[in-house]
């Protein structure tokens, strides 16, 4: 019983899976926070002894991930992003989560490869630019 409430308490973030454009990124080494808190609409009167808001709308900024650069092949993770980038348009970008949470948005797509250090392996970062809100979707109940 102790060991399934240890198990219970978080999640480990092996097996994130990352997919852009309908591609799964296979060498992701980083994913960025998901979401943004929404701006406060200032809603504070003459009469008020403190400052009150409403929520306002959320201003969801630029989200970087991490990848292992590779650009021999052309199914390399980063050659497909480059492509996306090239070619201007929104991409579906979705993220799951172990348990099988999904964290989905349409997002312009731009690459660069990372500055290079003595002993490390090279990396590059991808940059999503959100055109939609983040939609979560739940997992499903297991099947028996």
């Amino acid at each position: 019983m102790a060991d399934e409430v240890v198990k219970n308490k978080g999640l480990a973030s092996i097996g994130i899976k990352v997919t852009i454009g309908g591609t799964e990124i296979k060498h992701v080494t980083e994913i960025p926070e998901l979401g943004a808190a929404p701006s406060a609409l200032d809603t504070t009167t003459l009469k008020d002894k403190t400052t009150t808001s409403v929520p306002g709308v959320q201003e969801l900024k630029d989200m970087e991930y991490g990848i292992l650069y590779n650009n021999k092949d052309a199914d390399s993770d980063f050659r497909i992003l480059k492509g996306y980038e090239t070619a201007g348009e929104a991409q579906p970008v979705e993220i799951t989560f172990p348990d099988g949470t999904a964290f989905s948005y349409d997002a312009y797509i731009s690459v660069r490869t990372n500055a290079a250090k003595v002993n490390e392996l090279l990396g590059a970062t991808v940059t999503t630019n959100p055109q939609t809100g983040i939609k979560t979707t739940n997992p499903t109940a297991p099947q028996p």
